[in-house]
């Protein structure tokens, strides 16, 4: 009997390849979303800077302002009268003519009192809502003369604008 035929060996076949897979819908909304909330933030992130930039800006401008009008309202100031008075006090007479170009609230003149080059007091005069170009005389007293002193000059040393 004849034998039978053995089949022929079986030729490998080469791996198929798998069809890859896309990315599903659902991560490509996460990342949408990722990347708009990071543009997001840094948006925020820069208004917030650029506000802060405008708030500092304007502080520093306010401060300049005021700075220039306590410089006028010490240039403004004139001392009239400076003595020592009873019970370790002293008082200064200034006249003040308002320099600023608008009224404000009040206008505060420091006074030092001082004997030789040792200040030995110190006082205010207010003025309250002065117009542009008034003129007025307050008085600056110290109430806190140190004992002994028998004769005082007087010095501008402040102006404060409130």
């Amino acid at each position: 009997m004849a034998q039978p035929i053995p089949p022929p060996p079986a030729i490998p076949q080469a791996p198929q390849p798998t069809p890859k897979k896309g990315m599903s819908t659902a991560v490509k909304v996460l990342i949408a979303f990722g990347v708009l909330f990071v543009l997001g933030l840094g948006g925020c992130v820069a208004l917030i800077g650029a506000a802060g930039n405008a708030v500092s800006e304007g502080i520093e401008e306010v401060a300049d302002e005021r700075q220039a009008d306590e410089a006028l309202v010490e240039d403004s100031s004139t001392i009239t009268n400076c003595e020592v008075g009873e019970f370790g006090t002293a008082v200064a007479t200034v006249e003040f003519t308002n320099p600023l170009p608008e009224e404000k609230g009040y206008i505060s003149i420091e006074i030092n009192f001082l004997e030789g080059d040792t200040v030995v007091g110190s006082g205010s005069a207010v003025f309250e809502n002065l117009s542009p170009g008034q003129k007025a005389v307050g008085e600056a007293t110290a109430f806190d003369l140190v004992e002994g002193v028998t004769s005082v000059t007087c010095e501008v040393v402040d102006g404060s604008v409130l």
